[in-house]
C-alpha cells in the first residue's frame, strides 16, 4: 500500500505539472557560435538574463519565457558576444553569433603548494606546478582554487580581469580540514554526469555558495521545493556566486530530462549510482546541504521554503 500511495502521488503531481506547464508562455532558443571563417565553435558557455545555462553550444534552450531576453555566449580564448532575443510562444528562435580570437594573459597563484587546482568560472583550468597558468583569454573571470582535504581561506572567490600580455597574481591560502557529510565538515568532493551530457564536480565550485540537493521524481516534497530553488538560483546564480547541484540516485536519464522541461529548471541535474547519496548519508528526501565559499557544510536541511533558502544563501554570500 505504501508504494501504491507513492505512485498515486507521483501521477497526481506529474498531471498537475503538465497541466500547469501548458499554461506557461514559453518558447525555445537555438544557439550556435562561429568564428570569422564560419567554423562552428563548440562547447561555449551560454548565459541567459545573467543566469548561466548548463548547456553548451550548439544547444537548444527550451522552456524560455516569452519576451525580450538577454543572451550572451563565451568561450575561453574568444571574445564574448551578446544579443537581445525576442522569444515567441511555441516558437524556436535560431540565433547564430560570431566571435573572434581574444588576446591572452596569464594567472599566477602565489603561496600555494603543488596539487592546487585553478578554477575559472566554475571549471577546473589546471593544477600546480607550474604556478603560472598562461594562455587565458582576456576578460573578467570568477577565480578560485581548490586543494584536496583543505578549505580555501576567505576570500575564496575573486572577480578579476585578465588583461592581454599581463600576468594577474592572486594570493591563495588553505586550511587543512577533515571531509565528511556533517555540519562543519569539509563537503565530500564528487563529480557526476548530468542530463546535459557533461560532468559537474562540487569541488569546481569552490569559492561559491553551493546547495547540494538530493531528490527523486516521485518525491512530492522535492517537487514542491523546486520552484523555490529555481527562483533563488535565478536571483543569485552565475556571477552572483550561488550554484545548485541536484543529485538524483533513483531515476533514469530520460525521465530526468522530461522532469527538467516540465519544471523549467536551469541548474544541473546529476545522475548518481547511489555512491554520492551514501557518502552523504541521505535517507530522507529531499535533503539539502548548504556549502559555504570555503567548501564547508554549514547547514543540513530537509524541505526548504523560499524565505528560508533566500535568507541562508544571502547570509553565506555576504561572508
Amino acid at each position: 500500500m505504501k508504494w501504491v500511495g507513492i505512485i498515486l502521488l507521483s501521477i497526481w503531481w506529474l498531471g498537475c505539472a503538465i497541466e500547469e506547464s501548458s499554461e506557461l508562455q514559453t518558447g525555445s532558443i537555438e544557439v550556435r557560435l562561429f568564428d570569422s571563417t564560419q567554423t562552428e565553435i563548440l562547447d561555449a558557455r551560454i548565459t541567459l538574463d545573467d543566469v548561466e545555462m548548463g548547456q553548451r553550444t550548439p544547444a537548444v534552450i527550451s522552456r524560455v519565457s516569452t519576451g525580450l531576453r538577454n543572451l550572451s555566449v563565451w568561450k575561453s580564448l574568444f571574445l564574448p558576444v551578446d544579443t537581445v532575443v525576442e522569444v515567441l510562444q511555441f516558437d524556436t528562435v535560431q540565433v547564430s553569433l560570431f566571435t573572434s580570437p581574444a588576446d591572452t594573459g596569464a594567472i599566477e597563484l602565489l603561496g600555494v603548494p603543488d596539487g592546487v587546482t585553478l578554477l575559472l568560472n566554475g571549471e577546473a583550468y589546471g593544477q600546480t606546478p607550474p604556478q603560472i597558468f598562461p594562455e587565458i583569454g582576456v576578460g573578467t573571470y570568477r577565480i578560485s582554487a581548490y586543494m584536496v582535504e583543505a578549505a580555501t581561506d576567505l576570500p575564496a572567490l575573486w572577480r578579476e580581469e585578465v588583461v592581454g600580455a599581463d600576468t594577474l597574481s592572486i594570493t591563495v591560502s588553505f586550511t587543512p580540514w577533515a571531509p565528511g557529510n556533517q555540519v562543519d565538515n569539509l563537503a565530500n568532493s564528487f563529480a557526476l554526469p548530468s542530463d546535459w551530457n557533461r560532468d559537474f564536480a562540487l569541488q569546481d565550485w569552490r569559492g561559491h555558495v553551493v546547495l547540494v540537493n538530493f531528490w527523486f521524481i516521485a518525491c512530492v516534497p522535492c517537487a514542491l521545493e523546486f520552484p523555490y530553488l529555481q527562483q533563488v538560483y535565478e536571483e543569485s546564480g552565475g556571477d552572483n556566486g550561488f550554484q545548485i547541484i541536484a543529485v538524483n540516485s533513483w531515476d533514469r536519464l530520460e525521465f530526468i530530462q522530461d522532469f527538467r522541461i516540465q519544471s523549467n529548471l536551469t541548474f544541473p541535474l546529476l545522475l548518481d549510482n547511489h555512491t554520492v547519496g551514501q557518502a552523504y548519508d541521505v535517507a530522507v528526501y529531499p535533503t539539502n546541504f548548504l556549502v559555504d565559499k570555503r567548501g564547508v557544510i554549514r547547514y543540513r536541511l530537509g524541505q526548504v521554503t523560499y524565505d528560508e533558502l533566500r535568507a541562508l544563501v544571502d547570509q553565506l554570500l555576504a561572508e
